[in-house]
């Protein structure tokens, strides 16, 4: 308690790179993880010699981006895979390829949905009756009502739980934040992209994926922080703060207590508002359960997307990824990896692994894929609070739901669960940046 500390806490990619920018200036730091090790969505798992992620991580990189950069530059020692980007959405009895393919919608779809699309990029589309803010009004405009009806209108219900006239557009144009949890323009663009660029990563995106898994990042990010001198405390346990004069004066975990020069939550901001106490709207997240699947080969069948996700209410999963297509030749020889997403039911009751794995093992078979007694190994896991859902009115329920982390001056919450912003790792490194340059002195108030 002698000295002040800045405290982070959660070991998830916001929180490790702003950690490791701020260790690095002379800060003393300490990071607060409640798992017994780091990464927070971005860790991997191998069973069965598969390496897993937490769902399908890819990294699209754009070294125009500030935040890409640094990816790349973390991943330089690592053996990285390179592969064309598709992946797909299983609706009425076909896969849709995604991004769009220009030949696709020529040669195979409807002339219904072709019309309309062409309308709508000539602005003839016509108004719908869905709310402008809705990720449904904005679907619309794009590709007509159609195709959203039949293909876009039932991939978002089955991802989020939420019917697309409910959710707000941001959720898809995945806005971006600063550090006060204010909407801001994209800063991350720091150079010009040239339109031949722009062109191949309309019409030929490519993704790298490391070999180790995405959880490389997180531990590269953690080896950085830790050679610097930082501290991490893993399952740190349950955590009290003390707030005086309008600060956070200490953090208290387990047996120790740290004097607070700032603190940085990347954890759940409706668990911070609880430590907080008092009333707070909680904010609305929805569980993700992750089963892993291996499955003994009988050749090597090709599969052409890097993940697939499923309208069907027959199937237990809303998205399939497989890791033979991220890990390319270097997939073992004797299995097969899938890994099955499943929104979790709203509600107090948790559901039983393995029932869980039955149900992905007989969605698995039903798609052709494999039969159920081919199946070497399984494991599944649950995460809490992984997918902030934006209604209409999210924004006011966030202004309401930061009101009392606002009137901290050193605390600040941030991040995927800590912001609630539905971000992908490039931004969550994003979040990371602008935190360490603002509490350097160098960012944005």
């Amino acid at each position: 308690m002698s000295k002040a500390y800045t405290v982070i806490v959660g070991a998830g990619v916001a929180g490790l790179t702003a950690a490791g920018m701020l260790q690095d200036q002379g800060r003393q730091v300490v990071l607060l993880e409640a798992a017994d090790q780091v990464g927070g969505l971005c860790r991997s798992y191998t069973l069965d010699s598969v390496v897993f992620d937490l769902g399908p991580h890819l990294f699209l990189a754009n070294p125009a981006i500030e935040s890409h950069r640094f990816i790349l530059d973390l991943l330089k020692p690592e053996p990285v895979v390179r592969n064309p980007f598709h992946f797909a959405i299983q609706a009425r009895g076909r896969y849709w390829i995604m991004p769009l393919n220009l030949p696709d919608i020529a040669l195979h779809y409807p002339w219904a949905y072709k019309k309309e699309a062409i309308l709508a990029h000539l602005g003839r589309g016509g108004a719908g009756s869905a709310d402008s803010r809705s990720v449904r009004a904005m679907m619309e405009a794009k590709s007509g009502p159609s195709f959203y009806r039949d293909v876009f209108g039932p991939f978002i219900a089955r991802k989020t739980g939420m019917p697309g006239s409910d959710l707000h557009r941001d959720w898809s144009e995945r806005v971006d934040r600063d550090v006060r949890n204010r909407k801001v323009p994209f800063s991350g663009l720091t150079e010009r992209v040239s339109l031949g660029d722009k062109l191949k990563a309309t019409f030929f995106p490519q993704y790298h994926y490391p070999l180790r898994g995405f959880g490389a990042i997180a531990e590269r990010l953690w080896r950085r922080f830790s050679e610097a001198g930082g501290r991490t405390v893993l399952s740190c346990g349950a955590l009290s703060l003390e707030v005086r004069d309008g600060r956070v004066a200490e953090v208290r975990c387990g047996e120790e207590s740290f004097a607070v020069e700032s603190l940085v939550w990347t954890a759940s901001i409706n668990e911070l508002n609880r430590l907080l106490g008092g009333p707070a709207r909680k904010l609305h997240f929805r569980d993700n359960y992750i089963v892993l699947l291996t499955y003994g080969r009988q050749g090597r069948p090709r599969r052409p997307f890097a993940y697939t996700y499923h309208t069907d209410p027959g199937l237990v999963f809303n998205r399939l990824y497989y890791a033979d297509n991220l890990l390319g030749g270097q997939a073992p020889a004797e299995c097969e990896g899938l890994c099955a997403e499943i929104l979790a039911e709203e509600g107090p009751a948790p559901r039983d692994d393995r029932a869980l794995v039955e149900a992905a093992c007989a969605g698995v078979e039903a798609l052709g894929l494999h039969p159920r007694g081919r199946l070497r190994q399984s494991m599944v896991l649950h995460l809490a609070d992984c997918m902030p859902v934006y209604g209409l009115d999210y924004e006011e329920r966030m202004r309401e739901a930061f009101t009392r982390v606002h009137g901290i001056a050193n605390l600040f919450s941030v991040g995927r669960r800590g912001g609630y912003f539905f971000c992908q790792t490039p931004s969550a490194v994003e979040q990371g940046m602008k935190m360490a340059r603002h509490l350097l002195g160098a960012g944005e108030s």
